[in-house]
């Protein structure tokens, strides 16, 4: 598997200091391409109207402007910023301004790695979040739903009903035909004309003339005779 390439521009009024940065970067255990650097804000403006970098290293005290004013031109859901400065006062300010880190200067390796590998974490923990969750409009506004949270969705005519795992429900305007094509490959099971269920809160499945699907909570849905043998197949190759 090839490794994850990460991007980086570097800002800092000192030469000597962007040097010293870039060679650490060389030996961390993250690949990381430096696209840029700049020796003040407006340089880094500039760097970043043709590039998203993961990570900017953002000096502060420079000559013509601090390096706060940079954000104005961060988009900090791409990027994440890592001041490396001399001063260690600024480091509440950083914060509110929603920075990721904060080295005092002279960088040390170990906060470097320290300070790379909470952000990477960070990063890779959004990622499976965001991967995790179900999207879509509902009647008023877009809704965002865990799928952990969804404990099946009923067909209600053209639209859907999303029963949560809180007992609460949400209709959206698609039918369960659309929720189907969209949630077959997140483990959803469909056991009727009328029901999808997340197979992660399937207790149980009853068969007989009345065949049911059980809930971990109870609740107990049908099983079409269309359905059967695909609930069958399910549950013979059930983790």
């Amino acid at each position: 598997m090839s490794k994850h390439i990460y991007t980086a521009i570097l800002i800092d009024d000192e030469e000597h200091c962007l040097r010293t940065l870039e060679k650490q970067l060389d030996y961390v255990s993250y690949e990381i391409l430096i696209l840029g650097k700049g020796s003040s804000v407006s340089e880094g403006v500039r760097l970043l109207e043709t590039h998203q970098p993961d990570f900017i290293f953002l000096d502060i005290h420079m000559p013509e402007e601090e390096g706060f004013g940079l954000f104005k031109a961060i988009d900090l859901k791409v990027s994440d910023v890592i001041f490396t400065t001399a001063h260690d006062e600024y480091a509440l300010k950083a914060y509110r301004h929603h920075a990721s880190g904060y080295i005092v200067k002279p960088v040390i390796m170990e906060e470097l790695i320290e300070t790379l590998d909470a952000i990477i974490e960070r990063k890779a923990k959004r990622k499976i979040e965001a991967a995790e969750v179900f999207t879509f409009n509902g009647k008023q506004e877009t809704i965002n739903v865990p799928f952990k949270e969804i404990l099946f969705i009923e067909a209600k005519g053209g639209y859907s009903m999303i029963h949560r795992v809180s007992g609460e429900t949400t209709e959206i305007s698609r039918n369960l035909k659309w929720m189907e094509s969209e949630l077959s490959a997140k483990q959803f099971l469909r056991s009727h004309a009328k029901f999808l269920i997340n197979t992660a809160h399937i207790e149980k499945v009853v068969w007989g003339a009345y065949s049911g699907v059980v809930l971990k909570n109870g609740e107990r849905l049908n099983v079409s005779r269309t359905r059967k043998s695909e609930v069958s197949a399910w549950f013979k190759e059930r983790p």
